[in-house]
């Protein structure tokens, strides 16, 4: 196993006053040796759902990370609101049905009729 020296300065300001070396020895659990031929054919490690967040409550971040995905590359939006405000009559309040608009009204403006909501 090789060690390492590192020199770290100690310093104050732009005044370097001492340096402190540390030796670093590897753990033999990360020696280890992978074997694989580059030009076999794999085995897929596909991902089935990918999807965008609303947590945080901005437009352009939808928008932009459709135009990097493409829109049918969309599966999933996760769709976050504050569910801190008291219910008003069994529903949401004024200011929380607003929020809950907004968010509709940016996944419905930028992504597929099909894209799953993840309610959070």
């Amino acid at each position: 196993m090789m060690k390492t020296f590192y020199r770290i300065p100690l310093c104050v300001g732009m005044t370097c006053l001492a340096a402190l070396y540390v030796q670093v020895t590897p753990s033999g659990a990360q020696d280890r040796n992978v074997f694989f031929d580059a030009d076999a054919d794999g085995e897929s490690k596909a991902i089935a759902n990918w999807g965008l967040d609303t947590a945080w409550l901005e437009e352009a971040n939808v928008r932009r990370g459709v135009q990097f995905m493409g829109q049918s590359q969309v599966d999933v939006i996760r769709f976050s609101f504050t569910g801190d405000w008291p219910l008003n009559a069994g529903d949401l309040g004024t200011e929380a049905s607003a929020e809950f608009d907004a968010r509709m009204a940016i996944v419905d403006a930028h992504t597929a009729a099909n894209t799953a909501l993840y309610l959070n």
